[in-house]
């Protein structure tokens, strides 16, 4: 249907998921994105997918398709390990510098020269979707996820409490993404300089996001096969 989106894991299977789908005309919404990295391989796989249909002569424009980025969960893990080794002070900042430079590389691809040729060929990009933005903290401000990560095409999703707050917040300062590209990568490199990878935690939390869709996916299967025999 022209209105659904297809979820997709960002595993390493899930790429080439990502760009089949793509390729024969069908919107993704890939999910359980956690780093930069795996980001990059996800827009990759995106845009090769809109080629392969433009190398057959084939319509782009009706393809849509968001990759959703978690954020809070990165918070969650990492400042468990800050507590543990006594740097609080540094805590509920990596989720925020790891999703700015994700959103850095989506504009390098938007202003680049393939993307100009695909657009015009009536390409739709994929815009980077805010995932888990509910603070997991209650010392954390409840619109912390989504006031700090407001830029051009962006989506958030978000809880209700969390857009109630955010319907009762005076702090929207417009774009809070742009210009802290260099503040976020001195963030993560002092976290690595500690013995905290970003690339280990998000391989971490991609295992045990698969792990939480797994049930509901068998029970789901297990629904539709009892209603195709009753």
């Amino acid at each position: 249907m022209p209105n659904v989106l297809i979820k997709v894991p960002a595993t390493i299977e899930g790429l080439t998921a990502i760009r089949t789908l793509t390729a024969a005309g069908i919107s993704v919404n890939v999910t359980i994105i956690f780093s930069v990295k795996r980001y990059q391989e996800v827009l990759e796989s995106y845009l090769l997918g809109l080629e392969e249909r433009l190398e057959k002569g084939l319509e782009i424009s009706t393809i849509h398709s968001v990759a959703s980025f978690f954020v809070s969960r990165v918070d969650t893990e990492i400042d468990s390990r800050l507590d543990s080794v006594n740097l609080g002070r540094l805590r509920g900042m990596a989720a925020l510098a790891n999703a700015r430079l994700a959103y850095k590389h989506f504009c390098e691809v938007k202003e680049s020269a393939r993307w100009q040729k695909i657009s015009a060929k009536g390409g739709n990009l994929q815009r980077p979707l805010w995932a888990s933005t509910g603070v997991k903290d209650p010392a954390y401000d409840p619109t912390l996820y989504v006031m700090d990560l407001i830029a051009n095409q962006t989506v958030n999703t978000m809880p209700e409490n969390t857009l109630n707050s955010v319907r009762t917040s005076n702090k929207f300062s417009g774009d809070t993404i742009s210009g802290r590209y260099s503040h976020s990568q001195d963030h993560l490199n002092l976290l690595k300089d500690i013995g905290i990878d970003i690339e280990e935690i998000a391989l971490k939390l991609e295992v045990e996001g698969i792990d939480k869709f797994i049930k509901p996916w068998i029970e789901l299967i297990g629904v539709v096969e009892r209603a195709a025999l009753a």
